[in-house]
This record gives C-alpha cells, structure tokens and sequence, in this order.
C-alpha cells in the first residue's frame, strides 16, 4: 500500500506515540477482506464496495475477518479484533 508512516513498520516508534502495537493501514485490511469474500465466491469481482473505518487495527493480536450470509446480491464484512469491529465493508457483488 505504499504507506511509509512508521506506525505501520516501527514498534518502538509505535510505542512512544501511545500505540500499543503495529497500527494496520486501513487500506491493507480493505484488500484483506475483499479478496476472503472474493475467495469464497470463486473469483467473482464486487460491482461496489463501501467501507467505514471504525477504529485503528493494532498488531497485538489474531485480526478476525467475518462475513454475514449474502442476501440479495448484497453482503456485509468486517475486520476484527478482540475489542470488536475495526473496519466494516459492505459490497454489492455483480449479477
């Protein structure tokens, strides 16, 4: 993703600025989710995706990625950690 802020690489720097680990770029956990939801419908490409950042990711733990059933085309993912949901996407998948 091209981002070269050191929240993302350094974890002493990390620490020093109040972060308790790694921080996630937003971006990276996009790609994460879309390519899982891609995954499970063998390929297929989204005709749309919103995504909502809730809070930052800190790499101090498993990263959760939970898909909700598809229900007309339509379906809602999030990334998680164990505080709850960090991003929420939600993609319209093409016909």
């Amino acid at each position: 993703t091209f981002d070269a802020e050191r929240l993302h690489y350094d974890l002493a720097y990390a620490r020093a600025q109040g972060c308790p680990g790694l921080a996630a770029q937003d971006r990276l956990l996009a790609i994460l989710l879309l390519e899982a939801a891609r995954r499970r419908r063998e390929g297929a490409w989204p005709a749309a995706v919103a995504l909502q950042r809730v809070r930052p990711f800190y790499a101090t733990g498993p990263l959760g990625l939970i898909a909700s059933p598809e229900d007309h085309g339509r379906q809602a993912l999030a990334a998680t950690d164990a505080a709850g949901v960090c991003l929420a996407a939600e993609i319209a998948w093409e016909a």
